[in-house]
């Protein structure tokens, strides 16, 4: 071993520790940031509050709307789904 591994190698070891301590987001696996109690950072949060609204809004559609808002309501709630996939894939 060279001379300089040998110094750095202690410190190296004691960096990765830290890192693989920290907590990570449930969803992205992000790192580092604030996370709720659900542990889920702000963005993933965010998301999770856009699906449960989306899902909100579809369930609580009403019989007399138009054929256009009952559409966007359900494209809405199919973009949160998908973006909440989004955020677990990159975990």
């Amino acid at each position: 071993m060279d001379v300089m591994e040998t110094l750095t190698r202690p410190y190296a070891e004691e960096w990765l520790e830290i890192f693989r301590g920290l907590k990570r987001c449930e969803w992205c696996g992000r790192d580092g940031k604030r996370l709720n109690r659900a542990g889920l950072c702000r963005s993933c949060r965010n998301v999770e509050l856009r699906v449960a609204k989306a899902s909100a809004d579809v369930a609580t559609m009403s019989p007399t709307i138009s054929h256009h808002e009952r559409f966007l309501k359900v494209r809405e709630l199919e973009v949160a789904k998908k973006m909440k996939e989004g955020c677990i894939a990159d975990g």
